[in-house]
């Protein structure tokens, strides 16, 4: 079983909508499976917008900042606001459904709303551009996280760690794990959103767990990680405690996630799972929200009778 964070989070809000990523495959002759992983790629323009700050950050941000100390910040926002547009004209022409990311030249999106036959308004256009500036000006602005980018030993952006655990692949890939000149590794989870209250606890906890537990930068404890959540848009940082407690919870969320997904699958192979088997959310807003509603069917019956986000 291939365990990831996202993939877990997606178990936990429904079974099913994890099934149906779970069969998704891009070279699958079954048209089900194709069509799955066509929806898999769907994301919400919040999505996106993380998407877009997280890739000019690893594309343009960080050489800079290791090179020169910082980074113009005006220069990466032109930058990445021209591919938005590149992307948005992707996207509304449908080009996900023919071209793949490999034949992209870096332009690939698709937006649920397209998907649906909408379209972003010229406000919501105008707030992306917005948050994309604040976003890499307050960057410019945390001078620790940009100091421990140009004097680290060692970094990597975006680098997947697995932890191989009785027959299960457990996988994270941290946007940033750095090495400071004393040894000590350091890693850092960019958050692209309109909130004050710190979301990446668990987050951060499950990966210096399992890249600890993977022995790929060597033996360490867990507890020795510095872990920084930097919120861009508000332009905050925050340094949680790396604490036993704290491995202990990412430990039990692991497994228990684990757990559930091995006793959901049973010993079904991929081709034998059959998602509508499996139980789904009781919320209708997730399944409103889903990017396999148009599969599932749960989602549109919900849009179709107007439905209010409620406990059902």
């Amino acid at each position: 079983m291939k365990w990831t964070f996202s993939g877990a989070k997606t178990f936990l809000r429904c079974p099913r909508s994890w099934t149906f990523g779970l069969i998704a495959n891009a070279n699958a002759k079954d048209p089900l499976r194709h069509e799955a992983h066509i929806l898999r790629q769907l994301t919400t323009p919040l999505g996106w917008l993380g998407n877009l700050v997280h890739s000019s950050i690893v594309q343009w941000g960080i050489p800079e900042i290791r090179q020169e100390g910082n980074m113009q910040a005006d220069a990466i926002i032109e930058k990445t606001i021209a591919l938005a547009e590149r992307q948005e004209a992707f996207s509304r022409a449908h080009r996900y459904r023919t071209v793949s990311k490999s034949r992209s030249n870096g332009n690939f999106l698709a937006l649920d709303l397209h998907e649906r036959g909408e379209d972003l308004s010229s406000v919501e256009k105008e707030t992306i551009r917005a948050r994309i500036k604040y976003a890499f000006e307050n960057l410019t602005k945390i001078n620790e996280v940009t100091g421990l980018i140009h004097r680290s030993r060692t970094l990597w952006t975006e680098r997947r760690f697995v932890w191989k655990f009785n027959g299960n692949q457990i996988e994270v890939k941290p946007d940033l794990l750095l090495i400071d000149n004393s040894g000590r590794p350091i890693l850092i989870d960019w958050k692209v959103r309109d909130t004050d209250t710190p979301t990446a606890i668990l987050q951060l906890g499950t990966y210096g767990l399992i890249i600890t537990e993977s022995g790929s930068i060597g033996k360490i404890r867990s507890e020795f990680f510095r872990l920084l959540e930097v919120n861009l848009l508000k332009g905050y940082l925050i340094e949680h405690q790396a604490t036993k407690e704290m491995f202990d919870r990412a430990d039990d969320y692991i497994f228990r996630t684990l757990d559930g997904m091995h006793r959901t699958l049973g010993e079904l192979t991929i081709n034998e799972i059959n998602p509508w088997m499996v139980e789904t959310t009781q919320y209708a807003t997730r399944c409103i929200k889903c990017q396999f509603r148009s599969l599932c069917g749960k989602g549109e019956y919900y849009e179709r009778r107007n439905i209010q986000p409620r406990l059902l």
